[in-house]
């Protein structure tokens, strides 16, 4: 990947690429987004570890954390108490369309893929233009597992205890929910152009929604920036302050980027760090 992709915009990051230092001194990134109930708010020694290398991340770099609402609590009880005004959690509900604008609607539509439930409609709500990269997706149907993670970004020596504390978790398709997965992609990708949005592709990938928008093809020209005003509501039992004055910061630097585009990448690429 060229440095120059990652000199510029808000760099959007996801899951266990936290744990990646040298790739995060590269990126220098503005988010990193975890929603996976097992891996990141679970009870295995896979999601403490995660949850360390989190706490770990946002004491060494700027990082407001995106996380589903429900898993808010957690990470509230287990993280140092300086942390918490940068800890977002955005209700997650089925919408009957994907939001590109959660400061106008703040909900994200339910899905089984980091980047399609936050990491892009986060993106999307920041900046017209969306450069994604680090989604290799799969070659091969017949992997015995979701993805082929990227080595020093994954926790690989703690997967046999999360397996163990969750059992059923591992016992579906793993084609079908690939395929799932690309088809959601592709809805959320044509839904964002409908309404203004640009997503580039920036790294080699498998994923059929990200291949047809490469980087190297043909693509209208990059909108001009917008700028970014964040309102809030507190979406459960009242007023939750750590939420509204993590918005207030990310609305006062977004008064002061001058013209941000998003770029999101993930932890499972191979490539990222070239």
């Amino acid at each position: 990947m060229a440095d120059a992709h990652l000199l510029d915009g808000v760099r959007v990051v996801s899951n266990s690429l936290v744990r990646n230092t040298r790739l995060m001194d590269k990126i220098q990134p503005s988010i990193v987004c975890c929603g996976d109930p097992v891996f990141h708010a679970g009870c295995s020694r896979y999601a403490a570890e995660f949850r360390r290398n989190l706490v770990d991340a946002m004491m060494r770099y700027p990082l407001y954390a995106i996380v589903p609402i429900t898993h808010y609590p957690y990470y509230a009880a287990h993280f140092p108490a300086e942390l918490l005004k940068r800890i977002i959690g955005i209700p997650i509900h089925k919408l009957g369309r994907f939001n590109f604008d959660l400061m106008s609607n703040f909900s994200a539509n339910q899905t089984g893929n980091i980047l399609t439930m936050l990491m892009l409609p986060v993106a999307s709500t920041l900046a017209r233009e969306i450069c994604v990269g680090g989604c290799d997706g799969r070659s091969d149907k017949a992997q015995t597992y979701f993805w082929s993670h990227h080595g020093p970004s994954q926790i690989a020596d703690k997967m046999d205890d999360a397996k163990e504390a969750h059992p059923g978790f591992f016992k579906i398709s793993y084609t079908d929910y690939y395929d799932q997965h690309c088809a959601t992609l592709e809805l959320l990708m044509r839904q964002g152009e409908q309404d203004g949005r640009i997503f580039r592709n920036i790294t080699t990938s498998h994923v059929p929604a990200l291949s047809r928008r490469d980087s190297t093809n043909d693509l209208p020209p990059a909108l001009p920036p917008r700028p970014v005003v964040y309102t809030f509501c507190a979406p459960i039992h009242g007023k939750i302050p750590e939420h509204e004055a993590a918005l207030v910061d990310l609305w006062k630097a977004s008064w002061t980027a001058n013209g941000w585009e998003a770029i999101v990448l993930d932890e499972s690429s191979v490539q990222i760090d070239e």
